[in-house]
């Protein structure tokens, strides 16, 4: 599932497709534009770029998220959530952690593909 945040926040008209996706209970791989808040992509992203360049952590330099990106994020990471895994990108840097919640969700932020670097994933199913 796609979602836009490319503004620094979630686009309060994914919420809604996203919640049905979520309700169908099958695997989820949430691909978004811009991380949402760990504690490595946090502290890189402060490091590269000076400043919060993520979502969530607002008080540690991170962006404030509104109302729907905070719902996103409780939706990702509820004890019953299907998400699999976040990935993104954004920052042209790699890292990878987990966004932590009632469950903690794996998240694979991608380098920028100028600096020579790209990101394989193998996605196999549970048998």
């Amino acid at each position: 599932m796609a979602v836009d945040n490319s503004s620094g926040q979630v686009n309060p008209e994914a919420l809604e497709e996203y919640e049905e996706v979520l309700e169908k209970g099958k695997p989820v791989i949430v691909l978004a534009h811009v991380p949402f808040l760990t504690q490595s992509v946090l502290a890189k992203a402060r490091e590269v770029w000076n400043g919060g360049v993520v979502i969530g952590g607002g008080n540690f330099g991170g962006i404030y998220p509104d109302e729907t990106s905070q719902e996103f994020l409780e939706m990702t990471t509820a004890s019953d959530s299907p998400v699999a895994a976040v990935l993104a990108g954004h920052v042209h840097f790699y890292d990878k952690d987990v966004i932590e919640g009632e469950k903690d969700v794996p998240q694979i932020v991608g380098d920028a593909l100028f600096h020579g670097s790209a990101l394989r994933l193998r996605i196999t199913g549970r048998g």
